[in-house]
């Protein structure tokens, strides 16, 4: 099994032309989250997003992931991103589940989701949006088994408020990387330019000097995903 957590800014390499392709931006799932589907990478140069399937990687390591030719990658267009990662998750009957915090899979099937509270088998969740996950956390009561692992004993619930439908609802801005939240943050590996210069060693304090050499060598993306 595989756990999708630690898999942003791994770089991609295709074997035909021994050439780092991109970085990985993103990770993709099918909408009912119960199918991996692969990996969205930002271009080398630039930073052009494109689509890699997951059956299209042949291997990996702690750093790269292996692919036979630049070809195995695909045009994408910015739908809505399918990543569960740090979404909120609240059961049926409101209660607070917690936070994603890792997705494990087997192959492209994703195994289960664990939040900051226990543990979310896909086959009881019943709805996904950009920010919430809605769980079945009902009682079998054949059986007497709860779908939801928990981690944590009495969980909060979470009251019910009625809207006035006056009340105008307005659809959350779409959050974007900003460069000025890994100010004095440290560099978590080193960074190159595009003559293979080392721009930003690794455990150096990023400060706006460091953004702006990134910004010049397309390279802003890999250093917000490679920070902490």
């Amino acid at each position: 099994m595989k756990e999708l957590e630690n898999v942003f800014g791994k770089k991609v390499i295709a074997l035909e032309s021994a050439q780092m392709i991109g970085y990985v931006l993103d990770i993709v799932f099918s909408a009912d989250l119960k199918t991996f589907k692969g990996y969205i990478l930002a271009d080398e140069e630039s930073e052009r997003e494109v689509f890699l399937p997951y059956k299209s990687v042949t291997a990996e390591n702690d750093e790269c992931f292996f692919v036979l030719n630049e070809r195995e990658c695909q045009s994408y267009f910015d739908e809505a991103r399918t990543n569960p990662l740090g979404k909120i998750v609240y059961g049926y009957d409101g209660i607070d589940l917690g936070r994603v915090q890792s997705i494990i899979t087997a192959k492209d099937k994703v195994v289960k989701i664990v939040t900051t509270k226990g543990e979310i088998l896909p086959k009881h969740i019943l709805s996904v949006s950009e920010q919430y996950i809605i769980f079945s956390n009902k009682k079998n009561k054949q059986r007497g088994d709860n779908p939801f692992k928990v981690e944590q004993e009495n969980l909060p619930k979470v009251k019910a408020m009625e809207i006035s439908p006056s009340i105008e609802i307005s659809r959350p801005t779409k959050i974007s990387l900003n460069p000025s939240m890994i100010l004095n943050k440290t560099a978590t590996c080193d960074i190159f330019g595009f003559n293979n210069e080392l721009l930003i060693k690794k455990g150096e304090i990023i400060n706006q000097n460091l953004i702006n050499k990134a910004k010049k060598h397309n390279k802003l993306n890999y250093l917000i995903f490679n920070s902490k």
